[in-house]
């Protein structure tokens, strides 16, 4: 264990990201939580749903071009964190 601790370069990544639009979006969905099925919305919600998004066309990755029905019914599936106006909220 010693050797494999010695042996392996320790890296740290660190970006800094402007997330106005992050907050405003979060803040804007728990003032209407009627929208949100009375759900508050954290920021790990939402970058459970901006992961799920960006990895939505990989879906049938490694199954051999067969489609399988992915989805499911509730809120998350009727909202999209693409472009969104204040009308979508």
């Amino acid at each position: 264990m010693i050797q494999s601790h010695l042996g392996t370069a320790r890296v740290t990544v660190l970006h800094e990201i402007d997330v106005t639009e992050l907050i405003a979006l979060r803040e804007e969905l728990n003032r209407h939580p009627e929208k949100t099925e009375d759900l508050k919305i954290s920021y790990t919600h939402l970058f459970i749903k901006a992961i799920a998004q960006a990895l939505l066309p990989m879906r049938h990755f490694g199954d051999g071009g067969h489609q399988r029905n992915t989805s499911s019914q509730g809120w998350a599936d009727r909202h999209s964190m693409g472009d969104h106006h204040q009308s979508d909220l």
